[in-house]
């Protein structure tokens, strides 16, 4: 006479009668009692019975005690607030939301920032928001986030402005449902220090989305690039920043980022991520490189030929990374309008210097407004070797040859720091050649 009492209790909070049973069946009746209350006080504060399930199963340890903290937020709460901002923000006591009636909210501001205990969160109606600043992420950072498996497919169509949305900075998030986004412009830092994510859900925006800034940052388990056309977005800052960390290098050679705009900026795009070889890059024009390779566990073997960037004009810390090992070509960038390369080529890890790097191919060296170039990290550039045979050339082509004559321009001189060795692989003549055009050699 038990089971069937307790089927009754399930079917009257939604329950199908067959969803019912399969719940009661399998366990014994004394702790079948205790299941269904729990059920039964997740229905008390909204929950559905799919929305109880997926509850049950992200927060195995949940008590009768949780939810009714829970029930106690979802008693304070006023339907008719506009704005979560902050508004439970430091509550390390709440393990489970309840579902409240937010169909009057239009903007939500880091409202569950620090809830570093809250597991679950159901569905609830955000068809009214307009504005998010990452609902999840708090004062504490990442660290503090909440624990959440999953989370529901939320509606976007008001959303008109973000920065992090109800999927970012979630660093166990392992289910997302697909996200649309059909009005925003800019989808800054959606998915970003989801560490657990290894596959993006179906993603869909508008042609006018401009900003795809820290779209992917810190997704270090995601092995592969979601987003390969970037449309007419002008900013792909960090987008990839930190991908692959935790997983196999990535070897995009059969892979093209390709956008329409006519210029981009493309810093930080592999900053701290894990790539053994670059993808073909489709821009018509760059402005910004830097940081691309910054603090990267793992750099490309080559960096292909992108002389045709001719707008590029910073390089700060381009190539600043970890992995001082793998690098061994850079076939060619355009310094015609660079003003910054601060640490474009520095090597950061033992044993600090490049010891595979040989071919170096840069056209127009001193025509931007720079005053020092630093390649002394660089020690092996110019070494001819079976593998690179034409080493000692991309040094006199970068220094002499291709190089823009200052002098002739009435520009000061400009300071190229080389290591010793490199310098000793350049003849009197050469070496006083590329004096001649307005460079002084360190």
């Amino acid at each position: 006479m038990i089971k069937p009492r307790l089927i009754a209790r399930l079917v009257a909070i939604g329950y199908g009668d067959d969803e019912a049973d399969a719940v009661v069946s399998p366990l014994a009746m004394d702790e079948a009692g205790a299941k269904v209350a729990l059920r039964e006080g997740l229905a008390s504060i909204g929950y559905a019975p799919t929305e109880t399930e997926e509850c049950l199963e992200d927060v195995p340890a949940l008590t009768q005690e949780d939810i009714d903290y829970a029930r106690g937020l979802m008693e304070a709460y006023d339907p008719a607030t506009t704005a979560l901002t902050k508004t439970w923000h430091g509550d390390t006591r709440m393990v489970v939301f309840p579902k409240m009636d937010t169909s009057n909210v239009k903007s939500i501001s880091q409202a569950w920032g620090d809830c570093s205990n809250l597991r679950y969160i159901p569905l609830l109606d955000t068809s009214g928001v307009t504005y998010m600043l990452h609902p999840f992420l708090g004062d504490g950072g990442t660290a503090k986030s909440a624990r959440l498996r999953r989370v529901p497919q939320f509606d976007y169509s008001s959303l008109t402005s973000c920065n992090g949305v109800m999927c970012s900075f979630l660093p166990e998030l392992e289910i997302v449902p697909p996200v649309d986004f059909p009005k925003l412009a800019a989808l800054r830092n959606i998915f970003a220090n989801d560490y657990k994510l290894t596959t993006i859900p179906p993603l869909s925006y508008t042609d006018e989305v401009t900003y795809l800034g820290g779209m992917f940052m810190g997704c270090s388990s995601l092995s592969y690039l979601p987003v390969t056309d970037f449309g007419n977005a002008t900013w792909m800052g960090s987008m990839y920043q930190g991908v692959a960390v935790l997983a196999d290098a990535m070897d995009l050679g059969s892979v093209t980022l390709r956008g329409s705009a006519p210029m981009v900026a493309l810093g930080g795009l592999f900053q701290q991520a894990r790539v053994s070889q670059m993808p073909v890059m489709d821009f018509n024009d760059v402005n910004n490189f830097s940081y691309m390779f910054a603090w990267s566990p793992q750099t490309p073997r080559v960096i292909p030929d992108l002389s045709a960037w001719k707008s590029v004009s910073s390089l700060t810390w381009t190539l600043c990374s970890y992995d001082v090992q793998s690098l061994e070509r850079i076939e060619g960038l355009d310094f015609s309008s660079v003003t910054d390369t601060t640490h474009f080529l520095r090597a950061v890890a033992s044993p600090r210097y490049w010891p595979n790097l040989r071919f170096i191919r840069i056209l127009n060296l001193g025509k931007g407004s720079c005053a020092t170039y630093d390649f002394s990290y660089a020690r092996y550039w110019g070494k001819d070797t079976p593998d690179h045979p034409d080493a000692r050339k991309s040094l006199v082509d970068t220094l002499l040859t291709d190089s823009y004559d200052r002098a002739a321009a009435g520009l000061p001189p400009a300071t190229i720091r080389l290591h010793s060795t490199v310098r000793n692989r350049l003849t009197a003549e050469e070496l006083a050649a590329i004096t001649a055009k307005g460079f002084s050699l360190s």
